[in-house]
């Protein structure tokens, strides 16, 4: 809550008022002064209107802090007649340290001055009515000082306050940018995972239309696959995510089939989904595995590239291996090849294990695990396995 510490406090503090009024209602059954009443009713009805609609008065008294001027001055009316200085003294204290919630400094020590001086006044004027009663420096004094630390306290409590706040907009700030952030990093992966596949292989059907001179099938080849190319343009401005997401092995099948168009690769895929992958997660993976795919298919230099997924220990492991010939993983990384960093971050922010197995001569794999739910894992004990694909890809 914006406003908590100095609500709080403010309430704290009508209460302490309302409590002071008792002694004067007491006294008045004796005198039964109808002004006094009236005025006593005035400031406690201004007290319980304050106290129960304090949403909508603090902002009032924050604008117009002449307002407690006046409730002052209704204060010191009603104890003029009222020979009751400690329940008095109270009153005005607690008046001043809603001078301190509600006022800026220099409004904050002119009210405080005038709560100080309209108490001495008026014990002044009690101690010349009635004998029993004095006043001396000492308390008068004393008075002030405890009038002026208690609207201290109400500026420290509004001062603390400003500081949450502006801790609070900071948080605030910062969560908004992060998320901005999280989102453009995604909208960059579903580019480059995409869209930007798509506009490659219209390049590559165009080179070989060019160099085949065969104009019938490739331009037919080349419009389907800018349609793609539009389709997909749609479905990312339309933000659609996990809502139809299809099936794992159904969404590496259907790349497989497309890659092994466009270029000389056999791939195989034999994936073993467990129902306790959300779509999220469903999702996420298979980006993650297609662009392995499609990066095997496009520069590993193989003619066979396997996909298997497989339960083990409570886990879901995918793996995409190729014999290929293989990288340096520390120059594709200095190099900031954003398609290694955009399957690492999908793999962390799914929460998967993501690692890649590569050497110059030696072929690439790239495998994923991700913990699967503990209820789900158990169902899937006793028939946990691993693909033989998977088996011969181990080394």
């Amino acid at each position: 809550m914006r406003e908590g510490i100095i609500t709080q406090c403010g309430k704290i503090a009508l209460i302490l008022r309302l409590l002071c009024t008792c002694p004067v209602v007491l006294i008045w059954a004796e005198t039964r002064d109808v002004v006094e009443l009236l005025l006593l009713l005035t400031a406690i009805g201004l007290s319980l209107v304050a106290l129960l609609g304090w949403e909508r008065v603090a902002p009032l008294l924050r604008r117009h802090p002449v307002l407690i001027s006046a409730d002052i001055l209704i204060t010191l009316l009603i104890f003029l007649n009222a020979p009751t200085p400690s329940a008095y003294l109270g009153y005005l204290a607690a008046t001043a340290l809603l001078v301190g919630i509600f006022c800026h400094v220099v409004s904050c020590l002119l009210m405080t001055g005038f709560v100080a001086v309209g108490y001495f006044a008026v014990m002044v004027y009690q101690s010349q009515r009635h004998e029993d009663l004095s006043i001396g420096p000492t308390s008068a004094v004393v008075s002030v000082v405890l009038f002026a630390v208690v609207a201290y306290v109400g500026q420290s409590m509004r001062a603390l306050q400003d500081q949450v706040n502006e801790a609070l907009d900071g948080v605030r700030t910062a969560a908004a940018e992060a998320a901005l952030g999280r989102e453009r990093s995604r909208l960059a992966r579903e580019l480059h995972d995409s869209l930007v596949k798509t506009l490659v292989g219209i390049d590559l059907h165009a080179q070989a239309l060019k160099a085949s001179g065969a104009a019938g099938e490739g331009a037919e080849q080349i419009s389907a696959a800018a349609k793609d190319a539009v389709r997909e343009s749609r479905r990312l401005l339309t933000g659609m995510r996990t809502a139809a997401v299809p099936s794992l092995a159904e969404t590496l099948e259907h790349t497989a089939v497309e890659l092994q168009a466009m270029y000389p690769v056999c791939i195989e895929v034999d994936v073993d989904e467990p129902a306790a992958l959300s779509p999220q997660l469903r999702y996420e993976l298979a980006k993650i595995a297609c662009e392995a795919l499609r990066n095997a298919a496009q520069h590993s230099g193989t003619d066979q590239i396997r996909c298997a997924g497989w339960v083990a220990a409570g886990r879901f492991y995918l793996r995409v291996t190729d014999y290929g010939q293989g990288f340096s993983l520390k120059s594709a990384e200095k190099s900031g090849h954003y398609g290694l960093a955009g399957m690492r971050d999908r793999a962390h922010g799914v929460g998967a294990e993501f690692e890649i197995d590569t050497e110059t001569g030696s072929g690439t794999r790239v495998t994923l695990n991700v913990a699967l739910e503990t209820s789900a894992a158990r169902g899937d004990e006793g028939k946990e396995r691993e693909p033989d694909t998977a088996r011969a890809d181990r080394r």
